[in-house]
């Protein structure tokens, strides 16, 4: 089974600027009339590769990017209103760099331009082993003038949405509709790996799933690792989630290890012996996380 990542989050007026996450995502330099500052980011040896999707009745001005997160915090006037909701997935490595480029845009289109979204996409490929890509979307749909529209509107008294944008079985729709490009393109290339959008637990999987490391920390704990290798010392992660992902390591090698001797056949089973959280809180005793980070 290859590696599959689809992973969301709102960029919230109250704390974040859409500005300035464009900005970093695309590697572009962006001036941002809320705080009248120019955001730009450090050099980056591989530069993104970036694109702008839209429906057709957006206005012209959504293809330049510097102007349309700006048309964005000016529109959403309320502080802690949604800016944006950031989608970021892994590319899969067994395809070219120009299969991972056109399935990624097919699928934006497909599933947020012609849905009415603008699709803000910077693919990253600083990592040969990790290409992966942000997607900004607009949170607010078009008229068909090319002006704003509502994202609600009263119903009997209670404020609806008028996109299902926001809804669970979107997200899962988004996410099971990635995962089966994926592995179109598998099969048309010979090609006998498949990824699946579901949770171990629902592929019948006795694994607990890592955590995928941000740019930064990824980067960090390389450092370290590094740092620790010069100095003669055994490498211990250093990062909230890189200490986490040991953890998820010692939990899942337990698991194997207790399948291959026969005292278990799946997690459901391995439970009934000794529950899982006691097996993970053991495990935990004798990790590097302090009280607060448990």
């Amino acid at each position: 089974m290859a590696y599959f990542l689809f992973r969301t989050q709102i960029i919230s007026k109250s704390n974040r600027s859409a500005v300035a996450c464009s900005a970093y995502r695309s590697g572009e330099a962006l001036y941002s009339e809320r705080d009248g500052l120019t955001k730009k980011y450090g050099h980056r040896d591989v530069p993104p590769e970036t694109y702008i999707l839209a429906p057709k009745h957006a206005p012209d001005w959504v293809y330049n990017r510097e102007r349309l997160w700006n048309e964005v915090e000016k529109v959403e006037k309320q502080h802690n209103a949604q800016l944006a909701r950031e989608i970021i997935v892994a590319l899969p490595t067994q395809l070219t760099n120009e299969e991972q480029t056109q399935l990624l845009l097919d699928f934006c289109k497909e599933n947020f331009a012609d849905e009415g979204m603008v699709a803000d996409i910077a693919i990253h490929r600083d990592k040969k082993h990790n290409p992966h890509a942000h997607i900004m979307l607009t949170m607010r749909p078009f008229n068909e003038d090319g002006t704003w529209g509502q994202k609600r509107k009263k119903v009997n008294g209670k404020s609806v949405h008028l996109t299902n944008w926001n809804d669970k079985e979107t997200l899962l729709k988004w996410r099971k509709n990635f995962a089966d490009k994926i592995n179109e393109k598998f099969k048309e290339k010979g090609i006998d790996d498949r990824v699946s959008h579901e949770s171990y637990e629902k592929q019948g999987i006795d694994k607990v799933p890592q955590i995928r490391l941000s740019r930064e920390a990824y980067q960090y704990e390389q450092r370290m690792k590094r740092e620790a290798e010069k100095q003669g010392k055994p490498y211990e992660p250093v990062t909230y989630y890189g200490k986490l992902n040991q953890e998820i390591q010692r939990i899942n090698q337990e698991l194997k290890a207790l399948k291959q001797k026969e005292k278990v056949v799946s997690i459901s089973d391995y439970q009934e012996e000794k529950s899982l959280n006691e097996t993970i809180e053991s495990i935990r005793k004798n990790a590097s996380l302090n009280d607060v980070e448990k």
